[in-house]
C-alpha cells in the first residue's frame, strides 16, 4: 500500500529537524560579535573598568571614549565544567600579562548567584552573569565546556575555540601587543 503524501511530508520534516545541529557554532573569524550587556558579579572590578556594574561589549570596543579600545577575550563557562577553575587562573595570568591591550570577560552560565560570587572572588576581570544562557547561546557556546571568542578592538571575531586558553595564547599575545 503506498504511503500517504501527508505521512511522507511529516517524515521528511521530522528527519530535517532531527538532522539539524543542536547547538550553534561560535561566530567565524571576521564576523561582527553579537552585542550584549550583562551584570557583573564582581562589581568592584566592573566599576573600576567601566564605571558601572553592567558591562556591555560597547564599553570595550572603542565606542565609548572613556574606555580605551582593546582586544577582548570572552570566556564562556559553567563552574562545574571540567577544567574551569584552572582556566580561570590561566585567564588571570593573561589579564595581568596584557593589562593594557587585553580585556578578559568571563561569562558564567551558572544559575546560583552565590556560586558565581565564589568563583568571581579575587579575579582581576569582570565575571558576568549569563543566568539564562542568552548571550552564551547567541555566541554558540557549548554547555559543560569552557569556550572562547577573541575579538579585536572593533568587536570583530578574530578566533573562537573550545578547550584550553593556552591553545591560542600565541595569537592572544600577538593581538594584545605583547
Amino acid at each position: 500500500m503506498p504511503a500517504h503524501p501527508f505521512s511522507l511530508a511529516c517524515a521528511a520534516t521530522l528527519s530535517l529537524l532531527l538532522a539539524a545541529p543542536s547547538a550553534r557554532a561560535f561566530p567565524g573569524a571576521g564576523a561582527p560579535a553579537p552585542t550584549f550587556a550583562l551584570y557583573a558579579v564582581n562589581t568592584d572590578v566592573a566599576m573600576e573598568l567601566a564605571g558601572h556594574s553592567v558591562i556591555s561589549l560597547e564599553d570595550l570596543s572603542g565606542v565609548r571614549p572613556t574606555v580605551p579600545a582593546r582586544v577582548v577575550l570572552l570566556a564562556f563557562f559553567e563552574s562545574s565544567a571540567p577544567g574551569a577553575a584552572g582556566e580561570l587562573q590561566a585567564l588571570t595570568r593573561l589579564q595581568r600579562k596584557h593589562a593594557g591591550g587585553l580585556q578578559v570577560l568571563a561569562l558564567c552560565a551558572d544559575r546560583d548567584l552565590a556560586e558565581i560570587g565564589r568563583v568571581a572572588k579575587d579575579l582581576p576581570y569582570p565575571v558576568l552573569r549569563d543566568r539564562f544562557r542568552v548571550v552564551s547561546d547567541r555566541y554558540g557556546a557549548s554547555r559543560g565546556a569552557v569556550g572562547y571568542v577573541l575579538l579585536d578592538a572593533e568587536a570583530q571575531v578574530l578566533a573562537s575555540w573550545t578547550g584550553p586558553v593556552s591553545e591560542q595564547e600565541t595569537l592572544i599575545s600577538a593581538k594584545a601587543g605583547k
